[in-house]
Parts: C-alpha cells; sequence; structure tokens
C-alpha cells in the first residue's frame, strides 16, 4: 500500500515543509486593515499602491484620488509614467512588504482567496525582487490548489535568494504534488545539504527516490533519517515498507514494530505490519490487528483489501463477506461494496446473501452484478 494514500505527507514538524497550506491568523481585517496598510504602504516611502488595494482603500474609506497637478491630462498622464517607471526600478521598503503580505493573508482568513491572489499578484508585478512577495503570492496560489504557478514562485523566491533549506523543502514538497519528480529531488537534495542534520529532507528525498523506482537511494535516504531523528515513525514505517517491497520480512517486521510503538494508532502502520504478517505465514495475527479498529477505518478501502487477503488465506470467506456486508450496509450507495460482499458471499455458498447484495449492486449499476445474480438466482 502506498504511504501517500494513507496521508504521510502531512506530518507534524517545524520546517514549514509539511503545512502547506496553512495561513496565518491575523489581526488586522476589513476596512481599518485596508487604511492601516495604506499608512504603512505610504510611510515607507512608497509612491503607488497596488491596484487592487489602491482601490480597495478607496471604496473602504470613502477618500478619492487626488488630481495630479494641473489640468492636462497628457501632463498627468506624464507624471503617472514616471512614477511607475520609478516604482518598477527599485525594490519596496520592507515595511511596504510586510504591509502587502499582512493584507494578503486577511484576504485569505477571511475566505477571499482570489482578492489575495490579485493583490499579490500586482505586488509582484510591481517589485519583482521581492522574495516574501513572492513567498506570499505562492501560498495564496497554493489555496486554490494551482501547484504549477506556485512552484513558479517558489523558483523565482529561489533565484532572488536567500536560497535557505526551507525554501528548498516547500520547492521540492510542491514539485512533488505537482508531479515534477525531478525537480523535487534536486529540491531535497539542496535542503539537505543546506541542513546536513535535519531529518525531514532526506525523510522526504527517501519517499520521492522510492517513487520514482529507485529503491536503493531511497533505503539509504530513510536509514539517514532514521538515524538523525530515531523517534521518526515515518522514517522506520517507509523503511519497512522497502523491506516488505525486498521481501525481507524480518526486517519489516522489526522496522515497523518501532513506528508502531511510536505511533500505536497509526492505521498505514497497522496495515503494513498486518501484510508482513500475512506474508510471514501468519495472517490470523496479521488480520487482528484490523478488525479490532472502529468502523470507521475498518471500512476503508485498503484495510477492507488486507482483511480480506487475511480471510481468504485463512479459507474465512464467509467472514471476508460478513465484513464486507456490513461495509456496504454502512454505505448503502458504494456498488463496489455490495459487489464485493456479494462475491464473498459466493465463495461461502451463502446463496441467498449473495444474490441480496448482487441485486443490490445491480441496482447501483456494478459491472459483472448481472452475471452474478444469475447465477445465485439459478441456484434457488
Amino acid at each position: 500500500m502506498s504511504l501517500e494514500k494513507c496521508g504521510r505527507w502531512e506530518r507534524r514538524g517545524s520546517s514549514g515543509t509539511r503545512a502547506i497550506l496553512s495561513v496565518a491568523v491575523l489581526g488586522l481585517v476589513g476596512a481599518a486593515g485596508v487604511f492601516a496598510f495604506r499608512n504603512a504602504w505610504s510611510s515607507a516611502g512608497n509612491a503607488a499602491l497596488p491596484a487592487a488595494l489602491a482601490s480597495e482603500s478607496a471604496g473602504s474609506t470613502g477618500l478619492s484620488t487626488p488630481a495630479t497637478g494641473g489640468a492636462n491630462p497628457a501632463s498627468a498622464e506624464g507624471s503617472k509614467s514616471a512614477t511607475d517607471a520609478k516604482s518598477q526600478s527599485r525594490r519596496a521598503a520592507p515595511a511596504a512588504v510586510e504591509a502587502i503580505v499582512t493584507s494578503a493573508r486577511t484576504y485569505l482568513q477571511q475566505g477571499e482567496n482570489a482578492k489575495a491572489e490579485r493583490v499579490l499578484a500586482e505586488a509582484v508585478a510591481q517589485y519583482a525582487e521581492e522574495q516574501p512577495l513572492r513567498l506570499a503570492y505562492a501560498d495564496a496560489l497554493l489555496t486554490q490548489k494551482k501547484l504549477t504557478e506556485a512552484y513558479d514562485q517558489y523558483i523565482a523566491a529561489l533565484a532572488i535568494g536567500p536560497r535557505t533549506a526551507k525554501i528548498e523543502g516547500m520547492a521540492g514538497t510542491i514539485a512533488s504534488l505537482a508531479g515534477k519528480n525531478d525537480r523535487a529531488l534536486e529540491h531535497y537534495q539542496a535542503a539537505q545539504t543546506a541542513e546536513p542534520t535535519n531529518a525531514e529532507y532526506p525523510l522526504f528525498l527517501g519517499q520521492v527516490q522510492l517513487k520514482t523506482g529507485d529503491i536503493e537511494a531511497g533505503k539509504a535516504s530513510l536509514i539517514r533519517a532514521a538515524r538523525l531523528d530515531p523517534n521518526s515513525a515515518t522514517a522506520w514505517g517507509s523503511l519497512a515498507d522497502v523491506a516488505m517491497r525486498q521481501n525481507n520480512l524480518s526486517v519489516a517486521l522489526q522496522h515497523i514494530a518501532k513506528a508502531r510503538n511510536l505511533e500505536p494508532t497509526s492505521v498505514a502502520w497497522r496495515l503494513i505490519e498486518c501484510r508482513a504478517l500475512a506474508r510471514s505465514g501468519n495472517p490470523a495475527k496479521g488480520v487482528e490487528l484490523l478488525v479490532t479498529l472502529d468502523d470507521s477505518l475498518r471500512f476503508q478501502a485498503p484495510v477492507l483489501q488486507q482483511i480480506a487477503e487475511c480471510y481468504g488465506l485463512l479459507s474465512k470467506p464467509a467472514d471476508a463477506a460478513d465484513i464486507f456486508a456490513k461495509a456496504s450496509d454502512s454505505n448503502p450507495a458504494d456498488a463496489s461494496l455490495a459487489m464485493q460482499a456479494a462475491e464473498w458471499f459466493e465463495k461461502a455458498e451463502q446463496h441467498d446473501l449473495a444474490l441480496t447484495y448482487g441485486l443490490r449492486a445491480l441496482d447501483l449499476g456494478q459491472a459483472g452484478a448481472l452475471e452474478l445474480v444469475t447465477r445465485m438466482q439459478a441456484e434457488k
């Protein structure tokens, strides 16, 4: 089973690579927030607001933009062009950058993600060499699942500098989520070089290496992560998964025991241990790890499949049928659950129940259900 499917990318930590879509809670809201931003911007020595905030400021405070100079439109336009050119050629003052980022994050907190994106897009267009603006813009894009665009902003932020391990790590995570595995490898390697004692970077590097099929490199990275942080359940669990792939079951059980000790409630680690036990010839012990879970966890597809596999090895099709039937009853609109219950009841030669769940699957349009129902009706 893929660790990603069990949510292993959502980890607790301090580097920031884990909380990809989090937005800080800020107190600056509404018209007062825009007014405060405007004052901070002008007091920092900046000539012009980004257009989105300029219009918001005027609309929120009732202020209008004063006329520039005399009544000559051409003169006013020339003055505006000169001001814009000057703004384009310099970097913003730190207080102004902070004010833009604060205002944009306030919009995000209020659920106005598109407005935050627009504010930051205009700010980046005006001050392209400000790394904090690039990073804030990437955060706004991530809230709308625009992974490629967010990644582009991280590339720009890295080009501006500094190239910190944290930024490299975040770029690697976004690249991985966007399917850019080669780039993810580069970023995680750079992050690891910048912070060689941080266990997160070899951990994430190893997971991407495994995803790309480089098993030995991934294993080496995960061993490094486990040595740097022996309390990393993800490192030990990932190493157990590698051992399973290499059919080294005794090592897999050793590693997964460490992961389970560190995170005893993790379903991912229970699944790996169950698989290892089943393949080691002890499916009865393995299935006990899963059937004792709450229904909300036990009825998840990967868990159900592993339970069924164990019951199959134990020649207990009726037990497999029973758990699929309970799962189907808890979610009667799921055609696949009904079909699997019917198939296991057929194997257990409980034809009436197989017909019941087969008819449910047929009503839901499940492929193969008609043939099963026909077989069960012929048994009557």
